[in-house]
């Protein structure tokens, strides 16, 4: 009775759960329980031994992160973390907690490893330590491995991307995009599918069609009405919350882009308005998805009746697409009607779809135009330089096109670093299939490691961006000959790379282009006196964690 106990304990797959030495151990041990309560004590305490005998058996001799360039982070890596919280929570206190900006970490890993690996191994030249593999523990449990060599980096988002599926942590998402949504499917194949299903919805004419129309309209728009409000205000200037605007115009793009709503169109727009967005729990740390899922907790009655909402704008595209057919290529055309045309695709996965577009299409871009106000609001060389560039090419209020705005170097260059300097996105995450060796560090990964590629740590290589990579300073990508050579898809990647790439990475590039070019053009930025600095908290997005100001003055000419 007791063996059979020690099996229905210790096996936690669906199918040994429903195997009849489980359910015998089950019954058992519930009448043992019953009929002998005396025993209860003594039964608990060699239950509770073997559990223990059984995690330390389990810690020494499962396999473990190893080579030549590979190194574990402690406590030591981040100031103002102590031994028990690292024993407790690993580093899962300073990627979800307020104390140090999202991003910090990694580059504090890595760099950390580097220097330690090139002092242990004098002899091996720095060059081949300074893209090391380092893990770190995330929660009790979990390691995290940080790939940072160039060769690992395509090797596991290019190369063999079905060898490094994404991680469980994306099931998190799940009550919010659904199970079909790009962002989170997880197998590899199901994505291929599903990614070839929505591919002219984002084909470039497609894209085209809608910036013609949507991007260039609310932008303006957004700059026609802010130029009214500091004409009538003192001194033509006034404060603005970026985070908020930037996010309402952003919305109001993709409201009209992907679901064919205008400012008047009340019930598609407030929904949309809802700002989806996700925040990562601390509770993350310790409860696996399908438990986290199913807790009864504010954000997932709210992701429900969302997508409730969201799906009667679904089916009303559904029926429309029934009536009429969409050409990809007219100005008229939006993201869910095309997808709406695909008879393969179901309502609910077409619902997932709609959830992706709202969050992925506003959340990136505003995140990145906000960080971009408070950079330019630090700097007023850069931004008057950028003024200049934009002056030079067509005047304020008037509407420049896209093909004009794309031969603007510094332009170009601003936004660069803006997507360098302040990724709108961390990390992706992936979890091998099986046990790996990767090509770049020789670094042994065991079988369901937690495989991370760290953006601001790539986008911050001293190797790559000079000794000056933690400072923004657009005109490295202007004045440093050598840069571009020292550049590539795998230390620069805003949008990832590979087959899990973002697929609406060039609407996103089109509404930074107009966004920027428009906002700059008209306004001068300022940060006012007295304001705290902004703090980068870690979610789905590297947004702010609490809304800021920046003042806007209005430009002359």
């Amino acid at each position: 009775q007791f063996l059979y106990f020690i099996v229905f304990c210790t096996q936690m797959n669906v199918a040994t759960f429903a195997s009849s030495p489980a359910v015998a151990a089950a019954v058992v041990t519930a009448a043992r329980f019953v009929v002998a309560p005396e025993e209860s004590v003594a039964l608990l305490a060699a239950f509770l031994v073997f559990v223990g005998v059984r995690f330390v058996l389990h810690e020494c001799l499962r396999p473990r992160v190893s080579g030549p360039a590979a190194a574990i982070g402690t406590c030591a890596d981040m100031p103002g973390t102590s031994w028990l919280e690292h024993a407790l929570l690993g580093h899962a206190v300073n990627t979800l907690s307020a104390r140090h900006h999202a991003g910090d970490l990694h580059v504090a890993l890595v760099r950390n490893a580097s220097t330690a690996l090139s002092k242990a191994s004098p002899s091996t030249p720095a060059s081949k330590l300074r893209h090391p593999a380092v893990g770190f523990w995330f929660g009790p449990s979990t390691l995290q491995l940080l790939v940072t060599h160039p060769r690992d980096v395509r090797h596991v988002l290019v190369d063999h991307p079905e060898l490094y599926p994404k991680s469980e942590q994306m099931d998190y998402l799940i009550p919010l995009f659904g199970r079909n949504g790009l962002v989170n499917i997880r197998n590899e194949q199901y994505h291929t599918r599903q990614a070839r299903q929505v591919a002219r919805a984002f084909a470039p004419q497609s894209v085209r069609g809608m910036a013609a129309v949507s991007i260039r309209r609310h932008f303006a728009g957004f700059v026609s009405r802010l130029r009214r409000r500091l004409e009538a205000s003192e001194g033509r200037r006034a404060r603005v919350e970026v985070q908020a605007s930037m996010s309402d115009v952003t919305l109001a793009v993709i409201a009209e882009s992907a679901f064919r709503a205008t400012d008047d169109d009340e019930v598609t727009f407030d929904l949309i308005k809802r700002r989806i967005v996700f925040e990562v729990s601390i509770l993350m740390a310790f409860l696996p998805p399908w438990i986290f899922n199913r807790l009864p907790m504010p954000r997932h009655r709210r992701d429900r009746s969302t997508r409730k909402d969201m799906f009667g704008i679904v089916s009303a595209a559904r029926r429309s697409a029934a009536i009429h057919e969409h050409d990809a290529t007219s100005t008229g055309s939006r993201l869910i009607d095309l997808l709406a045309e695909e008879k393969s695709i179901t309502d609910e996965q077409l619902l997932d779809h709609a959830m992706t577009f709202v969050f992925a299409g506003h959340e990136t871009t505003a995140v990145a135009l906000t960080w971009m106000c408070y950079a330019l609001s630090q700097d007023s060389a850069v931004q008057e330089r950028l003024a200049a560039e934009l002056a030079d090419a067509f005047d304020a209020g008037a509407m420049p096109t896209v093909d004009a705005l794309q031969e603007l170097p510094f332009l170009t260059a601003v936004i660069n670093e803006t997507l360098r300097f302040h990724s709108p996105i961390i990390s992706p995450i992936r979890e091998p299939v099986r046990d790996v060796v990767l090509p770049g560090t020789k670094t042994f990964v065991p079988k369901g490691t937690t495989v991370v590629v760290p953006f601001y740590a790539l986008h911050r290589d001293k190797g790559a961006y000079g000794d000056d990579a933690d400072t923004f300073r657009p005109a490295r990508w202007i004045d440093e000959p050598g840069l571009q050579a020292r550049v590539t898809p795998y230390n620069f990647m805003p949008f990832a790379i590979g087959k899990r790439g973002c697929i609406g990475r060039q609407f996103a590039s089109l509404e930074l282009l107009v966004g920027a070019a428009l906002i700059f053009r008209n306004f001068r930025v300022s940060w006012p006196d007295g304001q705290k600095h902004p703090h980068r908290q870690h979610g789905a997005t590297a947004r702010p964690r609490d809304p800021f100001d920046v003042t806007f003055e209005l430009r002359g000419g």
